[in-house]
């Protein structure tokens, strides 16, 4: 049996959601970032970009359409845990933490854009 596509993305926005989450915990050091508003926030705002590529596999109704969807939400998903990687690892830095605010909304930016883009192209190719 194969999954579909609709459920491969669903599934990297779930690796995308739960590593960030990771990285976060490792950055805190602990889980105690959450016993604030601030950080419950900021959990919140870097999960988003995860959520939102979730939500857009419902409006995307073609093959083709959902098949770039996956393309971009791969692509998304690699990128940022190499970048959560390279600034908690490779080159960890007093400034690293701002990844956790301008990561997603680049990521946010990107999905608004790469989705009116998809629905675009598909409805072209109607």
């Amino acid at each position: 049996m194969t999954m579909h596509t609709t459920h491969k993305i669903q599934s990297l926005a779930l690796l995308g959601g739960v590593s960030t989450v990771a990285f976060e915990r490792i950055a805190a050091t602990d889980w105690r970032f959450l016993h604030s508003k601030a950080g419950i926030l900021i959990c919140l705002w870097s999960v988003l970009p995860y959520l939102l590529m979730a939500c857009a596999t419902a409006l995307l109704k073609t093959t083709r359409a959902q098949s770039w969807w996956l393309a971009v939400s791969a692509v998304m998903v690699m990128l940022a845990i190499a970048a959560y990687y390279h600034t908690l690892f490779v080159r960890p830095d007093a400034q690293g933490a701002l990844i956790f605010l301008f990561l997603p909304l680049v990521q946010c930016l990107i999905t608004f854009g790469a989705f009116i883009l998809i629905r675009f192209l598909a409805g072209l190719d109607k």
